[in-house]
């Protein structure tokens, strides 16, 4: 079986369409992993077919003019093919940039697989800079809805997620009010470390105390020389 063939064998279970459709995407997945571009015109050339380049690019342009992607579908896909058989390790981030004269700002939370992050579920920020805390809680109530038994071994975000009333959500519970040495905060689910400075802010110095807990992690970019 070749790698079209395969991918389209995953994809049936989670993708209520008709088998060209299906075929068409794994066949557009394969041919970006090839020619590592978007460009469709590159990407027909990789098409196992003798159909002629027109009629293949015509084909591209009814399949997304037609087909819409679900995000919870797109999710369980992707948990499908790519999650561990363990506790996920799952990142949360924010990308921005201009695609001409439109501004790109995506907040989204990947499902870290073999190195690579790999999204999961997103959401277009209507604005520049960076996401609050009702985005953030908003994406995370998406992934807690689909699912909803799945354990998670961390989260890890960068220095833009710090923010009490978030890390209190994330946490599942108020203790992040509480003193440092407040032996409540054990309770919490998710474990803080980050930079020393803000981190002894909140939470104990020495992370190994907390055991097997799930954690989410701040990390500190590192500044610039």
């Amino acid at each position: 079986m070749n790698s079209v063939s395969s991918l389209a064998q995953q994809f049936k279970p989670f993708l209520d369409w008709n088998k060209p459709r299906i075929e068409l995407l794994a066949m557009l997945i394969v041919a970006i992993l090839k020619k590592r571009t978007v460009n469709w015109t590159q990407l027909i050339t990789t098409f196992p077919t003798t159909v002629k380049g027109d009629s293949c690019y015509r084909r591209v342009q009814r399949f997304f003019c037609e087909v819409s992607f679900d995000q919870n579908t797109i999710a369980l896909l992707i948990a499908h093919l790519f999650a561990p058989n363990e506790p996920w390790t799952l990142s949360m981030d924010r990308t921005n940039w201009m695609f001409g004269v439109f501004k790109i700002n995506i907040l989204y939370l990947a499902i870290n697989y073999k190195g690579m992050s790999i999204p999961l579920l997103w959401t277009l920020l209507d604005k520049k800079g960076n996401s609050n805390t009702t985005e953030r809680i908003e994406l995370m109530d998406r992934f807690l809805k689909i699912f909803p038994t799945q354990r998670v071994k961390r989260l890890l975000a960068d220095r833009e997620f710090k923010g009490k009333e978030w890390l209190n959500f994330a946490c599942g519970s108020q203790t992040i009010q509480q003193s440092p040495t407040s032996t409540k905060i054990r309770k919490c689910p998710f474990v803080v470390f980050s930079h020393w400075l803000w981190v002894s802010k909140w939470f104990y110095r020495s992370p190994e105390r907390f055991g097997d807990k799930w954690s989410i992690l701040l990390l500190q970019e590192q500044e610039r020389s």
